[in-house]
């Protein structure tokens, strides 16, 4: 989580010759696949993706810096990296707007991303949501079809 941490990783990985590993575990899941095969990387496509998260206390492990990181870094990274994927190309732009809420979390937040071969990707990261409402949603549109 650190810029500390990471050059202690990239030294252990060239000392050792290490296998280095992130556990983005969306890209891996069936429909995912699927959506990704559908579609070129060429291809401009628009991403749209809700995350209902719901609410955790400012004393939740997740939240600590030293620890979970907070929850862009601790989760919304992953979101991050789907839609990255499916997009098939590099951010070229970031904007993100978020709720001030009493505690200055601001763990309820909007992310738009622009990619290098014209997707565009809308992230919708809500901790003040409903529970009966799904967690996720994702919806890709691209050359006049809809993936959900």
């Amino acid at each position: 989580m650190t810029v500390t941490e990471l050059e202690n990783i990239k030294t252990e990985y060239e000392k050792r010759n290490l296998h280095l590993f992130v556990g983005f575990n969306r890209r891996f899941a069936p429909q995912i696949i699927s959506i990704k095969r559908a579609f070129s990387d060429i291809a401009p496509k628009s991403i749209n993706y809700r995350i209902n998260a719901g609410t955790l206390p400012p004393t939740h492990w997740v939240q600590d810096p030293e620890i979970g990181g907070g929850r862009i870094i601790g989760e919304v990274c992953h979101f991050i990296d789907l839609c990255t994927y499916l997009a098939g190309g590099k951010i070229i732009s970031v904007s993100s707007n978020s709720i001030t809420d009493s505690v200055a979390l601001n763990d309820t937040l909007t992310i738009n991303l622009s990619y290098s071969n014209g997707s565009v990707a809308s992230i919708c990261y809500f901790s003040n949501g409903n529970k009966n409402l799904s967690k996720e949603y994702l919806e890709v549109f691209c050359a006049g079809r809809l993936l959900l």
